[in-house]
């Protein structure tokens, strides 16, 4: 008898440290987990929606220049007057631009490179008659 309760501890306790499956149990007797396909399409397919509509708008107001109408309504996005405004910028090469800015009531032309910047013209600007 003591041979066979011996054993049979033996044989608890290998049991015991096999690694198995946990069996558990669900609850509340609820089924297995399935995603919900048809919304998961759904909340994709209205965010990438969303997200085309705001780069269009984006887009719209940028090429238009509507944002600065819409900037001058909103108290809380207005800021100080530029001083600084980029007439034109062209690449001339690679790694070289050609740029044309006023600033305080002067022209620039200069040219930007890795070796750093040219200043090709600085003259006064011209004043223009008001209409």
């Amino acid at each position: 008898m003591r041979r066979a309760c011996g054993k049979i501890f033996a044989l608890t306790l290998l049991s015991a440290t096999i690694p198995s499956l946990a069996f558990a149990q669900r609850l509340g007797g609820a089924s297995g987990f399935e995603l919900p396909i048809l919304r998961l399409a759904l909340g994709l397919l209205l965010c990438t929606f969303v997200a085309i509509v705001a780069a269009l708008a984006i887009r719209r107001f940028m090429h238009a220049g509507a944002l600065n109408a819409v900037r001058g309504r909103l108290s809380l996005l207005r800021g100080t007057p530029r001083k600084l405004r980029v007439i034109e910028s062209h690449r001339i090469s690679t790694h070289a631009d050609v740029c044309m800015f006023t600033c305080d009531g002067r022209e620039y032309l200069v040219v930007v490179s890795p070796a750093g910047v040219t200043v090709l013209r600085d003259e006064a600007q011209a004043e223009e008659p008001a209409t």
